[in-house]
């Protein structure tokens, strides 16, 4: 046991050392950051190839940064972007009715939505909180499938599927990435809409979404050492 607790803390000890290191270098390089992103996910997934639920976590967020990445390249700044991302999210609050910040989203919605709106007919150059509201669906359906994840798991692997505290880990940070685009979205509506000069988050919400895509891979890789390190012992 002792060797273990010090097996788990030299093991947070490096990882969080190396991912700092990551962050710091790829601050000003968010190419960099997607390209080892998407390596150390992938390096995830081949790792955890026998591991249906880490495996099963991993591909949930991946397919999540596909669609980010889709959309990031197909959507432009037009009419008929902006209808898709709207639709998108009102048939995601339709159907996923379990979501908890469901109604807040919904509210959320109808002021994004009536802004844009306003702004079309008033000729006013809005900006751009369509993408917002696109990530805002997006991590609505991960967080969605994260809680599925088990029950769909089973159905394809019975007997093999179970939940993990990296379930709940990964699912509160997709909750924080909500979190920062409402508020980023409704300080662009206090400001836009009423001349507010509020930046506060404006400013800083490219270091938070670095810090939190920094903190979400050391999520990811401490569980998986941890998992790993427990069932070595273990055996």
């Amino acid at each position: 046991m002792l060797f273990q607790d010090v097996s788990e803390k030299a093991l947070t000890a490096v990882l969080a050392g190396l991912l700092i290191a990551m962050g710091i270098i790829t601050f000003d390089n968010a190419r960099l950051f997607d390209w080892l992103y998407f390596a150390i996910l992938a390096f995830v997934i081949l790792l955890s190839r026998k591991n249906i639920n880490i495996a099963g976590i991993v591909l949930i967020i991946i397919l999540a940064k596909f669609a980010d990445e889709t959309g990031w390249h197909l959507l432009g700044d037009n009419l008929l972007s902006r209808l898709l991302v709207y639709l998108s999210l009102l048939a995601t609050l339709a159907i996923i009715k379990e979501e908890e910040y469901r109604k807040p989203v919904a509210v959320l919605f109808v002021l994004a939505l009536g802004a844009e709106i306003y702004w079309l007919v008033s000729g006013y150059q809005g900006p751009e909180i369509y993408w917002h509201v696109l990530e805002i669906n997006i991590l609505i359906l991960v967080r969605h499938y994260l809680f599925m994840r088990v029950f769909f798991t089973s159905r394809l692997f019975p007997g093999l599927s179970k939940a993990l505290t990296l379930d709940v880990e990964v699912h509160d940070i997709m909750t924080a990435f909500m979190f920062i685009h409402a508020l980023t979205i409704l300080e662009y509506l206090a400001r836009h809409l009423f001349g507010l000069d509020i930046k506060l988050v404006w400013l800083f919400n490219a270091v938070i979404f670095h810090v939190l895509k920094v903190y979400l891979v050391y999520v990811i890789l401490h569980g998986i050492a941890q998992l790993s390190l427990a069932n070595k012992l273990n055996a």
